[in-house]
């Protein structure tokens, strides 16, 4: 079992990995058309869980979830853990399928692809893009607020 400060540890490295590619974006997306008002009602409103979501076991909301994680769909996921807010095993489950869809968990694999460039640092930067559009950051902090308490939604997160 991890210590709190392993997690705090692990915690900081990730958070530095999150500055140092949103940092190596920044040009970019300032380059890129501004958001309007209306797409960014729509990408929040992209990820607002269905009634379908809403009415899942714990069960099958964590079953949706892995399913959605195997097709790529970070919106599916994120919507079931949008729909059961409260819920710490889909949390943990949402947590744990964001986590495998991230192109890279380690800042060590990260510095690697960002030293080396090219086609690789291309194909990162897309799939964290869209990881980003997709709301992950927003969905796994709402997941840790609203179980600050529990260490195994905290380390899931990480």
């Amino acid at each position: 079992k991890r210590t709190a400060i392993d997690l705090k540890r692990q915690v900081v490295e990730a958070s530095s990995t999150l500055n140092s590619w949103a940092h190596s974006v920044e040009a970019e997306n300032a380059a890129s058309a501004a958001s309007t008002p209306q797409q960014e009602a729509a990408h929040r409103a992209a990820w607002s869980p269905s009634r379908d979501d809403v009415l899942l076991t714990p069960d099958a909301s964590c079953a949706r979830i892995n399913a959605s994680m195997e097709k790529r769909d970070a919106v599916a996921v994120l919507r079931v853990m949008a729909a059961h807010p409260f819920e710490e095993g889909i949390q943990r489950t949402g947590c744990r399928a964001i986590l495998k869809l991230m192109p890279c968990t380690e800042a060590a694999e990260y510095r690697a692809v960002a030293e080396h460039g090219g086609a690789a640092w291309l194909s990162l930067q897309r799939e964290y893009r869209s990881l980003a559009r997709a709301g992950v950051m927003e969905g796994v902090l709402a997941a840790a607020a609203a179980h600050r308490d529990s260490a195994e939604v905290q380390e899931d997160m990480c």
